[in-house]
């Protein structure tokens, strides 16, 4: 392997555990301080929305229906960017370091794959002992999949990043 995607190999190794020792944190946070986190982002989100509105000239409609439905927006977000798109961000930095690091590429995969749903796993083990946290199969499940989607988007870049290497496509859109 290259020095450079050996240091970049460690680098997201790096990034990967310092995003799971985050993730973690966040969990064993009592329940109040954790929805104060959600909805600040929550609320940053709406901002932007209506700032968007207002510049596009929209009606304000979509802005009006989040605030309508302030606690299924909330929700959503919770779900969607703190646990789904969360994971996903762990396993982008997570698969590419320990499958660009490890000579045996399925050794790799499956040591991803245990490590993403392990911390999936802990992070909802952790809430069932936190004050106003609960934890869930189904947050499990989110991370769970959120993690493999960007297991799957790395591994997709990899190997187009492998065959442009070797030569098997060109630039020009043909097959060799």
């Amino acid at each position: 392997m290259k020095k450079s995607y050996k240091v970049l190999s460690i680098i997201s190794i790096v990034v990967f555990v310092c995003l799971s020792i985050f993730l973690i944190y966040e969990a064993s946070m009592p329940g109040e301080l954790s929805s104060s986190h959600s909805g600040a982002v929550s609320g940053a989100i709406q901002d932007v929305t209506e700032k968007v509105e207002s510049t596009v000239g929209g009606s304000g409609e979509v802005s009006e229906s989040i605030t309508n439905n302030w606690s299924t927006f909330t929700h959503y977000v919770r779900k969607g960017i703190g646990h789904f798109g969360a994971f996903l961000v762990l396993a982008l930095f997570g698969t590419f370091g320990i499958v660009m690091l490890l000579k045996d590429k399925a050794s790799g995969i499956a040591l991803s794959i245990a490590l993403g749903v392990s911390v999936a796993t802990i992070t909802e083990l952790i809430q069932l002992h936190v004050p106003g946290r609960y934890g869930c199969y189904d947050d499990i499940i989110l991370d769970s999949i959120g993690y493999l989607v960007g297991f799957a988007l790395t591994l997709v870049v990899l190997g187009i990043a492998y065959l442009i290497k070797r030569g098997k496509v060109k630039g020009d859109g043909h097959n060799s």
